[in-house]
């Protein structure tokens, strides 16, 4: 409904306190829909409706109003008892695109329900603000695949921002035809650290309980030339809990130069998930030995369209496809 005069907003405003449930929904959603400022006060009382479904209405309608005073309301609604409410206000959040809601959202990232962080991981992307990167990074092991392809495209978006800083080995925007390509893509497009730590340090942080810090430091032991970091990174190209992890071990030890290590990389085409044996199939389109035709070759059948396309794209760099 679009508001052609004073009486017609004036009657909204008072349908707001209407004894049904379902008006008082109507009237919150058809303001948003007009985008009148004047409705945001009164939209603001009715995320403390008694019903849910106003609450949800009140929510989408301030997102449509676009206004950055309705970020710290809206970040208050993301602890609503109905997740569709929550849900509602992650969405609306990343209509708004207000950096004021990079934290509330950081934090629906853990919510109970899944709708609530897919909604949240989406509207960090739509944000585009580098505060959200390691939280999104996390979110790629969300138990919910829907959860882990809103991350990964979030990751792409902020990668891709001018928030961030360009890197010349993040890999060109590709569109995820898959919740296994989108999570590859993503992948590709971690900015890998500066190197400033020792490397001592950086091996001890190896064995750190948290994957997200021993990715950090496999990927940061893989720019430092090192040899020192060969035979642990070895191991672990199999034996580390964390896929992502895993996956990372691959280009870091091509990046180290070692090409003694071709079965260890060639191991990985072989390993559950999807993500190592896509970029251990990229890592040895980089090495390009031959060798590894066979391996990849067998690849082209995986079930996942992204490791197939990774495995084409080395046979190609090796000269055998």
């Amino acid at each position: 409904m679009r508001l052609s005069d004073s009486r017609s907003f004036d009657h909204l405003i008072e349908s707001l306190k209407d004894e049904n449930f379902r008006v008082r929904g109507w009237a919150a959603w058809s303001l948003g829909d007009d985008r009148d400022q004047r409705a945001y006060g009164p939209l603001i009382e009715s995320l403390e409706d008694e019903h849910e479904h106003v609450r949800l209405m009140a929510a989408s309608a301030l997102g449509k109003l676009g206004d950055p005073r309705c970020v710290r309301p809206l970040a208050g609604a993301l602890f609503d008892d109905d997740f569709r409410v929550r849900e509602a206000a992650a969405k609306a959040l990343g209509k708004i695109r207000d950096g004021g809601a990079v934290e509330p959202l950081i934090s629906a990232l853990r919510d109970e329900h899944r709708w609530v962080r897919q909604n949240a991981a989406d509207a960090l992307g739509k944000i585009c603000d580098p505060r959200a990167l390691d939280p999104l990074i996390r979110a790629l092991e969300d138990e919910d695949a829907g959860v882990r392809a809103d991350a990964a495209r979030a990751l792409d978006e902020i990668s891709h921002s001018k928030a961030v800083a360009p890197q010349d080995h993040l890999a060109p925007k590709v569109v995820a035809e898959s919740v296994e390509e989108a999570e590859f893509i993503a992948f590709s497009k971690i900015s890998a650290p500066a190197t400033t730590k020792r490397v001592d340090d950086l091996l001890i942080a190896l064995d750190d309980g948290d994957w997200v810090n021993r990715l950090d430091a496999v990927r940061s032991l893989g720019e430092t030339g090192d040899e020192r970091a060969i035979r642990p990174l070895a191991y672990m190209a199999s034996e580390d809990d964390s896929s992502w992890v895993r996956a990372m071990v691959a280009s870091s030890l091509v990046k180290l130069g070692k090409r003694g290590l071709l079965d260890r990389i060639i191991e990985a085409l072989y390993d559950e998930d999807p993500v190592v044996r896509g970029n251990a199939a990229a890592s040895l389109g980089e090495i390009g030995d031959p060798r590894a035709k066979d391996a990849l070759i067998d690849l082209l059948k995986d079930e996942a369209e992204a490791v197939r396309r990774a495995a084409r794209e080395a046979l190609e760099k090796i000269g055998a496809y």
